[in-house]
């Protein structure tokens, strides 16, 4: 049994009735966009940000995006359900993934510069060659299809990629995956792991499910579930933002709005 203890800081407060994306440049420059739906309940502060809308003519094979990432090598990438696309400064380029699935729903670097895609069969390393590999349930993943992949020190204290699957959550080390246990009767429903980074100390994981509850991971064990009597009322959690500041706010975008984590209640 995992210990998972109650006496925990924080609680959710619901920040606005909207939808919430931030999206990044990936050229170090702060522009940015924040796109929501409803009104929202707390004024949002508005950067100055750019925008461009991007399809087909634009190198998209699909307008049915999953992910969006801006690695830290500065390249944009998006995934879609026809693969993975790169920025080129003008235009995309289609990768075409070999032997797998080509619904990329997240994606990640490592720092050796390889980029990794979680897909409906697994998750694939791309090297900076340009070979591919895929890592499955053959290499030890839960289930096929990947929700979301993360890199975080959380686990050893070594940056370590994460994917969360339909299943579980598991962490890659030597060549193959390896599962993180879970928080006893937590429910393996549409599981998505985002780490936070904290000033001297390993990551912290928060995971979110889509039956409406969170979970949060920090110094080698599941420290609480957030749910209901911690202001976390909500159908589904579908992913979490950490926007970097001085206190790394952490954001819960769900199925009612989005919620601020306050550090502050007990």
């Amino acid at each position: 049994m995992i210990p998972c203890p109650r006496k925990v800081l924080g609680s959710f407060r619901r920040f606005c009735g909207c939808l919430l994306l931030c999206v990044a440049s990936p050229l170090g420059a702060q522009t940015g966009a924040v796109f929501s739906t409803g009104a929202p309940s707390t004024p949002i502060a508005w950067r100055d940000y750019s925008e461009r809308l991007f399809a087909t003519p634009d190198g998209l094979r699909s307008l049915a995006v999953y992910a969006v990432a801006a690695l830290p090598d500065g390249t944009l990438w998006i995934g879609t359900d026809a693969g993975p696309h790169r920025y080129q400064g003008s235009r995309f380029e289609r990768i075409t993934i070999p032997g797998a699935s080509q619904h990329v729903r997240s994606i990640a670097q490592t720092r050796d510069g390889d980029v990794w895609f979680g897909t409906r069969t697994g998750v694939v390393r791309r090297a900076a060659s340009g070979l591919m590999q895929l890592y499955d349930t053959l290499a030890g993943l839960s289930a096929g299809t990947v929700y979301s992949l993360s890199v975080s020190d959380a686990i050893d204290g070594t940056p370590r990629l994460i994917a969360s699957t339909a299943r579980g959550v598991a962490f890659f080390r030597n060549e193959q995956w390896e599962q993180l246990l879970l928080p006893p009767n937590l429910r393996l429903e549409g599981l998505v792991i985002q780490a936070r980074a904290r000033a001297g100390l390993r990551d912290e994981l928060w995971l979110a499910t889509s039956y409406g509850v969170a979970a949060q991971w920090s110094d080698g064990q599941w420290r609480k579930v957030f749910g209901p009597a911690d202001g976390l009322a909500v159908r589904a959690v579908e992913h979490f933002h950490v926007v970097t500041n001085d206190v790394r706010t952490l954001y819960a975008a769900t199925s009612e709005g989005v919620y601020l984590l306050d550090e502050n209640v007990g």
